[in-house]
């Protein structure tokens, strides 16, 4: 999961001293105050929604009335009429602005209504003590829509600097001139117009995945890194997510687990976890799933290491029974646009197993292979509480980042190259040569693995947490299948030389064995 920055880029204009803005005690007034309490509640960030319920007509009328410099310069009618435009009043009129305000200057004609909002612009001036200059805003007929604003050179005027857009907009007209001659005013508009600018994730419609890019200035709408989305910048009803940033760059390796991801997501088994949302920053691939408080073996260390053999034993039978349904939910997928899913091996499609539908549709059965079945793939989300016998939480399968599907029951190994795996679960023929049994790479690679966590759990249940330690501990032996470098594994068997054969066998370690027929764990553990 990828960390949290401790502050946004430019939190340094936070640090100042007095105020949050370094502006002189009392110069910030009441309306300043809630609009920077906002975004420090919600991660150094205003919510559109928080935007959205602070500044309405009213609000804004006694802003722009509160502001000396606009009630000296305006009388009450046109303040009145201000805070109608900066409210998104639609607009009909034909505007004249002067020469120096826009590129070209002259007048802009607008011969169908356009809705413009400068909601967002005035928070900005509000945060940086500038709200009078909202009416070069205005004139510019610069809105929200038009931000972010990037800084230009100047060398038309004495005035160095003037803000436009950054992004092409036929709403917007052109330049912002002329309303300051200190760079550093400019500066600091474009550094807190991020703070307005955070953006929202939004829920897709049924089996689509939401995706989106933002630049690498947009301050997430993520309060913490646990990680908590503030609800007002979302329509997703889950507001506490886990990101997964992913380690390959590569456009191709994202929508590879992206797409296996979403076809799970898109039918919703209880035992598989979904995909909200996904996203990309700073050239970095992100995918955002429901927040879990732990994955499985959390849940034995920490949240429950110590249970009751007569408590529970339903719940653990039933999350085991899920897990498996999940798993083989995997293993026979069933799908009618499934060339994205496959693993390139699978290619020509000479054949491929057709499955009847009520609909008659043409879909075709694929096998997959999750890849990294293990308890930290296994994610616990916890019921109501306290817990009963019917809310002690679901287990879910989760990291499809090496899970495969091909049209075969199985790949070939030779083909298929390295096969990445977790070292503790990992099936005997991984280990073993091709030559000697070492065979094609098929789901019951994933069975192996549940198996092994299976009995990690019978442990746990029968035992404690201790018992899942002591079972890990005792597993550990040299491998003399890995002569080059001896190591000690943990892995449920071992590869020996048979000697009457000369071959190398499999075979499962006896501490394995006696577990698995013990009763009490006691005696061996």
């Amino acid at each position: 999961m990828a960390r949290a920055r401790s502050q946004p880029p430019d939190a340094r204009l936070m640090k100042t001293s007095g105020s949050p803005l370094g502006l002189a005690e009392g110069s910030v007034d009441s309306k300043s105050m809630m609009l920077i309490s906002g975004m420090f509640m919600c991660g150094r960030f205003i919510p559109h929604g928080n935007l959205t319920e602070l500044l309405h007509f009213e609000a804004i009328e006694e802003e722009l009335g509160g502001c000396s410099k606009l009630r000296f310069d305006t009388k009450q009618h046109e303040l009145k009429a201000q805070a109608l435009e900066i409210c998104g009043a639609p607009v009909r009129d034909l505007t004249t602005v002067s020469g120096d305000t826009l590129i070209g200057g002259g007048c802009v004609e607008h011969t169908t209504p356009e809705v413009r909002s400068y909601k967002k612009i005035l928070a900005i001036l509000v945060l940086i003590n500038r709200r009078s200059k909202i009416r070069y805003f205005l004139q510019a007929g610069i809105c929200d829509a038009d931000l972010p604003l990037v800084l230009v050179k100047r060398t038309d005027s004495v005035a160095s600097w003037a803000l436009q857009p950054g992004k092409a907009n036929d709403i917007s007209p052109g330049r912002l001139k002329g309303w300051s001659k200190s760079k550093v005013t400019y500066t600091k508009f474009l550094e807190w117009q991020w703070v307005v600018l955070a953006p929202s994730f939004t829920s897709g419609q049924e089996k689509m995945v939401p995706h989106q890019s933002f630049q690498d200035r947009d301050i997430l709408p993520f309060t913490s890194w646990e990680i908590l989305v503030e609800s007002k910048s979302t329509n997703v009803p889950i507001q506490a997510v886990a990101v997964k940033r992913l380690k390959s760059q590569n456009d191709g390796d994202f929508e590879r687990e992206v797409n296996i991801t979403r076809r799970f997501s898109d039918n919703h088994h209880k035992n598989l976890v979904c995909l909200l949302a996904t996203y990309k920053q700073h050239d970095e691939f992100n995918l955002i799933f429901p927040y879990a408080e732990c994955n499985l073996l959390g849940y034995w260390r920490q949240v429950n290491p110590n249970p009751s053999s007569k408590d529970g034993l339903s719940w653990l039978a039933e999350q085991c029974r899920g897990l498996a349904d999940g798993l083989a939910y995997i293993h026979r997928y069933s799908t009618s646009s499934f060339r994205s899913l496959l693993h390139p091996n699978s290619f020509p499609l000479t054949s491929f197993t057709k499955v009847p539908t009520p609909d008659n549709k043409e879909v075709c059965q694929l096998f997959g292979r999750h890849g990294d079945i293990k308890p930290e793939n296994i994610l616990w989300f916890s019921g109501p509480r306290p817990f009963t016998e019917n809310s002690k939480g679901i287990l879910k399968i989760t990291d499809f980042g090496i899970a495969e599907f091909s049209t075969k029951p199985a790949v070939d190994r030779k083909r298929r190259g390295h096969i990445p795996n977790s070292p503790t679960y990992c099936a005997p023929e991984i280990d073993l040569p091709v030559q000697v049994g070492g065979g094609p790479i098929s789901p019951s690679y994933d069975i192996w693995a549940l198996g092994c966590v299976y009995l990690q759990f019978i442990t746990w249940w029968l035992g404690s947490w201790d018992y899942v330690e002591k079972f890990a501990s005792r597993r550990l032996m040299p491998d003399p299948y890995h002569w080059s470098l001896p190591l000690n594994s943990d892995k449920f068997f071992t590869i020996q030389k048979n000697s009457h054969t000369g071959r190398w066998e499999a075979q499962v370690k006896d501490v394995v064995s006696q577990v698995s027929i013990s009763q009490t764990m006691r005696v061996y553990l």
